[in-house]
């Protein structure tokens, strides 16, 4: 009898969503770039946002197109292979019946770390912008 009493006192979380699909992630990211993300990461579309402003305001300041063309299409294709990668992880979750939601860690560490790595990033495409601006 005390062992039925602890099977009804029990809670069971089922996990009952579908999978998402790698190419609707793959559609969305190449038509809306880091806006395209949310649909595989929240995480990975707030950074790609962020980092998508650098590479245009080194496009707009060096005024070459090759470059800004070049900075697109790496821009684009880190996007869609993460959310590829995004969607892999999400589905293997949901296949292994694991929590699925994503975590998002906002700590400080990581905020400062975020910070340093993006204006490394916009130095080092103004840097690319300048140099290409004045040999071609």
């Amino acid at each position: 009898m005390e062992n039925q009493l602890k099977d009804l006192n029990t809670t069971y979380i089922v996990y009952n969503r579908k999978e998402k699909s790698i190419i609707v992630s793959t559609i969305l990211t190449f038509l809306f770039g880091g806006l395209g993300l949310f649909y595989a990461t929240v995480q990975g579309a707030l950074i790609m946002i962020f980092i998508y402003s650098p590479c245009i305001m080194a496009f707009f300041l060096t005024g070459n197109i090759f470059l800004g063309f070049l900075f697109l299409f790496f821009y684009y294709m880190i996007c869609i292979l993460w959310g590829i990668k995004s969607i892999r992880k999400i589905n293997h979750k949901i296949i292994n019946k694991e929590d699925a939601n994503e975590k998002l860690d906002f700590s400080t560490y990581n905020v400062s770390q975020f910070i340093l790595i993006s204006i490394l990033l916009f130095c080092f495409s103004y840097s690319l912008g300048d140099f290409f601006s004045k040999h071609f």
